[in-house]
Order: C-alpha cells, then structure tokens, then sequence
C-alpha cells in the first residue's frame, strides 16, 4: 500500500493548528456575538448569546470557528438543554442583490451539542448566522441572537475565472454549483479542485499535493462523497505507479485513500463501491482495471489484445471510464483511436464500439464521426454524448449526441452543441447534458466552460485566463450530501 497523501488544501498557514498551504495569509477565527439577550434574575441563567423559549427549553454555548482544511467552510457549535427540529440560518457580505439567507438542513436534534457546517460561502466572506429551533412541543418556531464570523480570503495562486457571459435566467435550474478541476496560470506546477456557485466565486478549493494534480475528481456514486484523484502519471511523470483515489468529504476529511497504480486518465466508481481505472502499461497498451472494496484487485480488458484480435495496431490511449449500472457494462474512450468500446464488466468481452477501428458502428450522417473524443458515456435516455473536435484536423470542441442503433449498427447523430461557434481546445475537453436539457461543456486546454440551451443561445461561459490544462467539470445541486454526519 502506498504511503497516504496528504490533502494541500486551499488554505493559508496557521500556526495554531496544522498546517495545509503556506501561500496565503491567516483568517480570523474568532465569532462575534451579538450580546444583546436581557439576563434573568435567577441562578439557571444561560449566557448572553443564548436563546430562551417558553418552557424551559434553552440553546446556550454558541461558538463558531472556520473549517482547519477548507478555510471557506464555518463550523457552528451549540448546546441544548431539551429536543427540537431545526436548522442553521447565515448570509454573507460582500453579497450579491440576489443572495439571500441560507440554510442548513433541518434536522432533529436531541438534548446535547451539536455541531453544524456552512457551506457554499466565499472566501474573503464575514458571515452572519443564527439557529432556528422549533422545540418539540406547541411553541413554534424561534430564533438565538444572530452571530458574526469571517472566513479566510482566497488564498495565492487560487484560481478564479473572469465571466465572459451570465444569464441566470437561462441557467438550468437544478444546477447550483460547478465542481471542476483547472492548472493555476502562469506556468505554476499547481492544480486545484474547485467548487464555483452561480455568480462564478470560489466557494471551496484544494490544491493538490506536490507532484500530483487532480484530473477527474466527481462524486461517488452514493453521492456521499467526492472522489479525489491523485494522479502521478502527468505530475510525476512515474507512468502512475504512484496513482491514487482519495473518498474524502467536503470538509476535507480523507474516509479512504485507494492506490490505482497505472491511472493515467479516467477511472469510475459502481454502486458496489469498487473502483475501475484504466492503467498504463507500456509499450502503447493499456488495461481495465477493477479494485473491489476489500481490496482485491483485477484485469478487466487488455487494449492491446482486443486490437490484434480484430487486426487493428494504434497506440491505446484513453480518456474515460464510463460504468453504465443499468446493464453492468463500461463504456471505455480511447482517444488515440477514435473509438469508444462497451466492455460486460464482469467477462471483459466486448460487446460494440464506435468510431474508426475495423468493425466499429456506422456514423448517419458520415461527417458526424466523432474524433478524438473525450468523456464519452449514455446520459439518462440512453443516448451517448462525447466531446468531439469538429473533424479529424479541425480542433473546434463540439457536445455531439447519438442514438444507438443496433439494427443498422450505427450511431445516428441526435443533437450538436458549439458547432460553428469558433471555440477551439486542441486537448482534453468534456461535454454533459444537465438535468434540464441545457449542455455543460469545458475546452481542456483552452481552459473554459460554457453552458447553453439546445437552440445554441449561451447562458455562462468562464474562462481561466493563463491556465491551459483544464480537468473534469461537472454541475452539483447540494453541498450538504458531502458534509460527514453531524453528531
């Protein structure tokens, strides 16, 4: 087992607790209260910054700190003396006219302490929060005196994009937040994970640990979790012998760190928590790899054996690792050719593949064909969508959607996003359909997301000025799915 990693987080030097970066200046952690509760006469008294509610029932000990990792993050603390239903309220300044109170999740909530996370706050923020308690009972719904903190300004070297175009009322509108991956510019040997809400701020970000960069982080499949990639292979150029994959939660804590030797691109997780990974294995091959969640591990599919199989000799370099639970197959995207395989998981035989290695489906129209296509996997209807340069020689980035069909074997070209929109990304790219039809897709290389409507009309389009090696991209909905269960 490899050494654990630790995560550098997008956090400044502390000397009061330990330490994750050392490029960006210390925050307050101290909390304001707000004194302003009127005293009692007798010996029960709670502290000023507590909430009294008829019969009895009394929130005392509040406190505040900013999250040791991810220094955007609050953790709110509090005692109750009796049970209630409730959540934790906070805004933040500088705020945009459209921002408005937050809020928690609504818990229940028994006699104790308890603890709570606010999240999806920029850095540089000073955040003003309060509890709302419904204690069990016929009270109703009451609030403590509201509290101040600030979070930690974003720290040196954090990437931020400049907004080349808004339109939130076209933006779709399950998608509240954008989790991403990008090089910090200026020829820095960085990278960062970050997470971006819909006015494009940081809200949360890592930097990856030295001689690693995180090229596909996502959720897991549970969604519990955001898996992180520690890939070596483009970092310390070590043909990813040193790879891993880190479960952590939002807060920064590591539930898991999983060594994928070989990693080189993608890698996938199912619902049986096992961890498939394509693997570098010299002299232009490549493997499908699975580990299970005891650890045990396994070859899938051999690159080069498939290729000498139907008589075909092109280098195997992939991309992507799909896995499609409705029927258990991987869908698998190999760049270097052009072609996407769907893989039965468990035998590792091929079933069908598209793009231009002999025996590959059919394209309707022919200039439809996909090259060196990235991020290829079925969206809910069972239709594929990849990243696709316009041509073999032309790099402008298209989203191309095909349905499949297996009558006349081919792939009949249902939707195109960006054609002829004159955006170019010579390397890397991904293209996704979000909840409401809108598609999401990033340039690799020319560093940049855009999200449009399927007419065309674009309605956010970023760019990371001076980064030129851009990773996953995907929209989020929640935060709290990440957060570790508060006690």
């Amino acid at each position: 087992m490899l050494a654990l990693l630790v995560l550098t987080a997008c956090a400044p030097s502390d000397t009061s607790s330990r330490t994750f970066g050392d490029d960006s200046t210390p925050g307050d952690d101290s909390a304001t209260h707000d004194d302003t509760s009127t005293p009692q006469d007798d010996s029960d008294t709670p502290p000023d910054d507590s909430s009294t509610i008829p019969g009895d029932f009394v929130i005392s000990r509040l406190d505040a700190s900013v999250n040791e990792t991810i220094r955007s993050i609050i953790e709110v603390r509090w005692e109750q003396n009796g049970s209630s239903t409730g959540h934790v309220a906070y805004r933040f300044e500088p705020a945009e006219p459209t921002d408005d109170w937050m809020q928690s999740p609504t818990r229940s909530f028994a006699t104790g302490e308890h603890e709570e996370l606010l999240l999806g706050i920029p850095y540089g923020s000073t955040v003003t929060w309060k509890i709302v308690a419904d204690a069990d009972g016929d009270e109703g719904e009451r609030t403590t005196a509201e509290q101040t903190i600030s979070n930690d300004p974003l720290p040196t070297g954090c990437p931020v994009p400049y907004v080349r175009a808004s339109d939130p009322k076209g933006m779709d509108t399950a998608t509240h937040y954008l989790l991403g991956s990008v090089d910090q510019p200026s020829g820095s040997s960085n990278f960062w994970a970050f997470i971006l809400d819909r006015q494009a701020r940081v809200i949360w970000a890592q930097r990856a640990p030295a001689d690693r960069m995180f090229l596909q982080i996502k959720p897991s499949y549970d969604g519990a979790e955001l898996l992180v990639d520690y890939n070596s292979f483009w970092a310390a150029f070590d043909n990813g012998e040193a790879s891993q994959v880190a479960r952590t939660k939002i807060d920064g804590s590591v539930v898991e760190v999983i060594d994928t030797p070989g990693l080189y691109h993608g890698f996938t997780e199912t619902a049986d928590h096992s961890i498939l990974w394509a693997a570098y294995e010299g002299d232009h091959d490549e493997w499908l790899l699975e580990k299970d969640a005891a650890g045990d591990q396994r070859t899938v599919f051999e690159c080069r054996e498939f290729q000498d199989a139907i008589g075909a000799n092109e280098y195997c370099g992939s991309n992507n690792v799909s896995w499609d639970p409705e029927s258990d197959t991987i869908y698998w995207s190999w760049f270097s050719s052009d072609t996407v395989v769907q893989l039965h998981r468990e035998t590792g035989d091929a079933i069908r593949w598209f793009g231009r290695l002999p025996g590959s489906y059919a394209f309707d129209p022919l200039d439809s064909q996909f090259w060196f296509q990235h991020a290829a996997h079925l969206n809910d209807d069972g239709t594929l969508i990849v990243s696709s340069h316009t041509s073999q020689y032309a790099h402008e980035n298209v989203a191309r959607v095909y349905t499949i069909d297996d009558t006349d074997e081919k792939l009949v070209l249902a939707q195109t996003f960006g054609e002829g929109d004159g955006v170019y990304g010579e390397y890397i790219g991904e293209a996704w359909l979000l909840p409401g039809g809108n598609f999401l897709q990033n340039y690799g290389s020319n560093a940049r997301v855009r999200e449009g409507k399927p007419d065309g009309t674009i309605v956010w389009d970023l760019e990371w000025l001076g980064s030129d090696f851009m990773g996953r991209t995907l929209g989020l909905s929640d935060l709290y799915a990440f957060a570790p269960v508060s006690p």
